[in-house]
C-alpha cells in the first residue's frame, strides 16, 4: 500500500486546475468577443502569431515525449 507523500498538498492542486480552466475559458472567450464586437477587435497579425504560437508548442512537446523514449530504449 503506497502512502501519501507529505509535501503534497492538495488544496493547491484543486486550485491549479480551477486556475487552468479559467485561463482556458479566458482564451477561448476573448477570440469569440472580437469576432462579435468592434470594442474587442483584434488583429489579424495577432490571431496568426497566437496560432503559430500554440503550434509550436505542440510540436516541441511532441518532440520532447519522443526524444525520452528514444533515449531509454
Amino acid at each position: 500500500m503506497s502512502e501519501k507523500p507529505e509535501t503534497y498538498t492538495q488544496s493547491l492542486h484543486i486550485g491549479a486546475i480551477f486556475i487552468v480552466l479559467f485561463v482556458s475559458a479566458l482564451g477561448t472567450v476573448i477570440p469569440l468577443l472580437g469576432s462579435h464586437s468592434t470594442k474587442f477587435a483584434i488583429s489579424p497579425f495577432v490571431i496568426v502569431l497566437g496560432k503559430c504560437m500554440g503550434t509550436g508548442v505542440v510540436i516541441a512537446c511532441g518532440l520532447i515525449h519522443m526524444l525520452q523514449a528514444s533515449v531509454t530504449d
